[in-house]
């Protein structure tokens, strides 16, 4: 597998995509909602005292990593930004990846243009790799981009209620940096692979659709004290997903079938 070749097969994508103004809107829009929870942060920290009975607070501080010792007022927004927010973020960076993954096969075939690309002389391989970059490098950079903005705006905002630099802390970092890449990965997998499938760009954005329920879980179980989440789980977690990330991709360009494609056109 040639990854030159991959790129290419990219930057052609790259052209089309981002010359829709509708489509970039709905690639960066998906990054509004942490950084709309970033404002309601300091909102609901700022109304925080008096809310949390003595136990419920001794209570957050047992389940929430680093949290020993904050006041009512600053474990209220060590909650949102420790915890909801980089999930919030692997959220974005699903919805917002899955939008040009959409239109990797699908779109094609409403532009009509997929049998010039299927007769090209690249392997299986190289076109789905192709196909998944051009979503994840953009995704992936617009990722951590907002996230660094975030970290500067947590910060600010909070400065009254902490005093000092305390956003990012080592597990959003890790959850945001290491597990964002490869979940990401996933979906656009299964959005790629629903794209074959798949008549129209609105019909392939649904496949990635399931990955939004283990986010839901973990940040409900979290919540709710059912698990907490150290940096060794994070690790390993990545690291899982890395491993089904390869199976998956494997699996998806092996079974890739040019003619039963071109059969469905």
């Amino acid at each position: 597998m040639r990854l030159r070749k991959a790129l290419l097969v990219a930057k052609k994508d790259w052209k089309e995509v981002f010359s829709s103004k509708l489509t970039l809107a709905s690639f960066v829009l998906p990054y509004a909602i942490p950084m709309l929870i970033i404002f309601l942060l300091t909102a609901i920290a700022s109304l925080a005292p008096g809310g949390l009975t003595p136990e419920e607070l001794e209570h957050l501080r047992s389940i929430l990593p680093g949290a020993e010792g904050l006041t009512e007022e600053q474990i209220t927004a060590y909650l949102i930004g420790a915890l909801i927010l980089p999930l919030m973020f692997l959220l974005a960076t699903l919805i917002s990846s899955s939008t040009i993954a959409a239109d990797s096969f699908a779109g094609e075939k409403e532009r009509k243009t997929i049998e010039p690309l299927l007769a090209a002389p690249i392997s299986e391989a190289e076109l789905f790799l192709g196909k998944v970059l051009v979503s994840f490098i953009p995704s992936i950079a617009l990722l951590y981009i907002s996230f660094g903005i975030s970290c500067l705006l947590v910060n600010a905002l909070t400065a009254g209620i902490f005093g000092y630099l305390w956003f990012p802390t080592l597990n959003a970092t890790l959850m945001v940096c290491l597990v964002g890449p490869p979940y990401a990965f996933l979906g656009m997998c299964l959005v790629i692979i629903g794209s074959t499938r798949a008549s129209t760009v609105r019909d392939a954005s649904n496949y990635a659709g399931v990955l939004i329920l283990p986010i839901l879980a973990i940040l409900l179980a979290q919540l709710a004290g059912l698990m907490v989440m150290e940096a060794i789980h994070i690790v390993a977690l990545a690291g899982l997903l890395a491993l089904i990330d390869a199976m998956v991709f494997k699996l998806a360009y092996t079974t890739f079938n040019r003619e039963e494609l071109i059969t469905r056109l």
